[in-house]
Order: C-alpha cells, then structure tokens, then sequence
C-alpha cells in the first residue's frame, strides 16, 4: 500500500516518458532531492563520484563511488548531502511493466523475491562502474533508434541485476563463486562466438561437472543460456545493422546458416526475415498513430484557445 504521507514522483509520465515509450530513462546529475518520495517506477540510483546520504524507509546510509541501490515503487527515499560537494549520480528508471517482463524472462519468482527483500543495494567496482557509464552514454545518445534503446535498457537491466544477485548469491552462499565468474564470462560480447566448452575449459573443473553444476544452480543448461545472449545480440543486430544471415550465424559462432535460422524460429516463433518485418511494419504503424495522436491533440489545443483550423 502506498504511503499517503509522501509525494508520489510520477518522473516517467513527464516529457522524458517519451524517450522510450514509458520503457526507461537515464538521467545524470548532481542534484538531490531532499524530500522524502515515492514513485510509480523502478529506479537503480547509482553513486558515481562523490558522496551523499541516501534515507530509504527511515535508513540513512552513506553512498560512495560505485554504491547504488534499486529503489522499488513503494519505497520512500531521499538524499542530503554528505559533504560540501554533492558529486555526481546516475539514476536508470524503469516502467514497472517492462522491468516486470524483463525478471519473468530470467526467473518468473524474481520479480516478487525483489519486492518482498527489506532493501537492495550493491556495490560496482571501478570496472564495472565505467562500463555501466558506458551504456548509459550509448543509451542516451541513441535518438530516435527505439530498438537501440530497448535493446540497451535491457543490457543495462542485466547488466546492474546481474550485481545485484551476485551480491546476495555470496551472501546466502548459494552460487559458488566460479560460477558466477562464468556466468559473468558467458555475457561478455568478445564471447559470442564461444562454445560452452570453450568457456568451461577456463576453470579448474572438469567439463560435465561445469555443465552438470550450471543446470543445478541456473535449472537451464550451459548451451541454451548462452544460445538465449546469442538470439538476443541476433535481434538487436538485424534491427540495427545491415547484415547477412550467413555473416551474423558465424559471428555467433553456428555451424550453418540454416541451424542459426533454426534455433531463431524456436526462440522467437518466425524466421529472422520475418521478424524483421514485422518490427518495421509495427513500426511503421507506431509511428503513423503517434502522428495521429499528435495531430488530433494539437486540433483540440487549437480549439480550445479559440484558433481556426
């Protein structure tokens, strides 16, 4: 139940929800708001340099360079400064619909796992936090590419989830630490091209043990999760670049063309060609009602202000 006592940011219903549809938005500043808030989003607030004080459901809590926390719709937070300089801070927001099918994608119990922990934060080390920087510049520069967007939001969303659950997986002990690293190596895209064995062979265990183990902790086998990071490096390429079939099923490292297209039509229910088609013409459709939209709109301003049309 929402808290009453607190004003409700409705961030991504102002002219930044269109950045993406209403899917997410990234913003860098320097700026606190020290008045306690709630939202109707998903938002990761990361630390990038400096410090502050973060007060998340009544905590106060110190945030340093590469500390960030994913604050939920019903949570209530706000910042105050730490010292004379503020620093710098990322905050990644999220339409709660589409983080929603993002963790369904990867686990249909983590969305409400998130919502019932006490609090989430983590913590990026330097490499990790350069790299998230990185994304985020990729994201916002990429105007007018919605599939880029998407396709980014949703890196950025493994990306910092991926932190978030490795961090509870040490704490609980669940994962064993080599998995995570190999994990962490199955998602690099200089891996694409990799077999599971390739990246198996990289740790001091032998093979079926690595695949037995992986299926144990993840209930998928090494192959199909790195077959889903390929298909889904597939879309975001055809979409965005001009390649051949026959070229992007060797950059993922598939025997033939034809098992590429084959694996494409399993995943996603058509073949690549298809697919593409079928996102332009969504597209297209997108854009010529948003145009409607934006011409009915501008009508009834012109109307109401007593204008002649």
């Amino acid at each position: 139940m929402e808290d009453e006592r607190f004003p409700k940011v409705d961030f991504l219903g102002s002219e930044s929800y269109r950045i993406l549809a209403g899917l997410a938005t990234i913003r860098t500043a320097s700026d606190l708001d020290p008045y306690p808030h709630t939202h109707d989003f998903w938002e990761f607030w990361i630390q990038k340099d400096g410090s502050c004080f973060q007060i998340l459901n009544g905590t106060k809590r110190l945030m340093k360079p590469g500390d960030f926390v994913l604050a939920r719709p019903r949570d209530c937070h706000s910042f105050i400064p730490a010292e004379k300089e503020n620093g710098s801070h990322i905050t990644f927001a999220l339409n709660s619909e589409f983080f929603r099918s993002y963790c369904d994608f990867l686990n249909r119990t983590l969305y409400e796992e998130l919502l019932s922990e006490p609090e989430i934060g983590a913590f990026m080390n330097g490499s990790q936090l350069e790299e998230f920087s990185r994304l985020s510049l990729l994201f916002l520069s990429s105007v007018g590419k919605t599939e880029r967007k998407e396709y980014l939001a949703k890196r950025l969303m493994a990306f910092t989830l991926g932190i978030v659950l490795s961090s509870y997986d040490a704490k609980d002990n669940r994962y064993p630490s080599w998995l995570n690293d190999l994990i962490y190596e199955a998602n690099q895209p200089k891996n694409l091209s990799a077999f599971p064995s390739d990246i198996a062979q990289r740790f001091p265990y032998s093979y079926q043990y690595v695949l037995r183990t992986f299926k144990k902790y993840t209930g998928k086998t090494l192959i199909a999760y790195m077959n889903d990071i390929k298909m889904a490096n597939a879309v975001e390429r055809l979409l965005t670049e001009n390649v051949s079939l026959l070229e992007l099923s060797n950059s993922l490292g598939f025997s033939s063309e034809s098992y590429f297209n084959h694996l494409f039509k399993k995943t996603y229910g058509v073949s690549p060609r298809q697919y593409v088609k079928r996102q332009r013409v969504g597209m297209k459709q997108s854009g010529e009602a948003a145009k409607t939209s934006d011409q009915e709109t501008n009508k009834e301003a012109g109307l109401s202000q007593g204008g002649v049309l």
